[in-house]
């Protein structure tokens, strides 16, 4: 095999992989920012607010953290930055998925439960007599169930999070015992 075709793979896959990444158009990470930062080891997540950026750290102010209200992360410890975008409130998306769960469950139920058979006068007043009552009665009850949770699942909302900016991507070729290597150096910060 000839010497330049390991070389010509690396610089297309570096191109490839630089250009995909830089398309994902991750919002930048200022001071100030809320940000949840994924660490490698220990594996866990800690959320706070950039407080400073150091040329090896990052400083986050931690609100549920009382021993340690700040906390300084090694920057090569830090395996993904996402960044708030806001609180969402899908109202109505939570209603109708509300509804639509709800009617379906409540006509699943219908469709098994027992009919009430009269005995007497009105004695089944409120009850389904056949099977098309009882899944249109407990498809509107479960429905109109899902219809509240819905809306307070949806009032209440939740935090939205996207990829944060990470700065000075660079692409690197390495030669390895028996082929090329090709990654991507990442500084975070400013």
């Amino acid at each position: 095999m000839r010497p330049i075709r390991p070389v010509l793979v690396a610089a297309a896959l570096t191109l490839v992989v630089t250009t995909f990444a830089a398309s994902q158009d991750p919002r930048p990470v200022a001071v100030g920012s809320r940000i949840k930062v994924r660490l490698v080891s220990p594996r866990r997540t800690v959320q706070g607010t950039v407080t400073a950026f150091e040329a090896d750290s990052i400083a986050l102010r931690v609100a549920c953290e009382k021993a340690a209200p700040s906390v300084r992360l090694a920057l090569e410890n830090v395996r993904r930055i996402e960044v708030s975008v806001g609180r969402r409130h899908p109202v109505g998306k939570s209603i109708l998925l509300g509804i639509g769960i709800g009617g379906v469950g409540g006509a699943l139920i219908g469709a098994v439960a027992p009919l009430c058979e009269p005995k007497a006068f009105l004695d089944c007043l409120f009850e389904p007599t056949t099977r098309g009552e009882s899944v249109a009665m407990n498809a509107l009850i479960m429905g109109t169930g899902g219809l509240v949770v819905g809306a307070v699942v949806g009032w209440v909302g939740h935090e939205a999070w996207a990829p944060g900016r990470v700065a000075g991507w660079r692409p690197v070729v390495a030669a390895r015992s028996g082929g090329v290597a090709v990654g991507v150096a990442v500084r975070i910060g400013r």
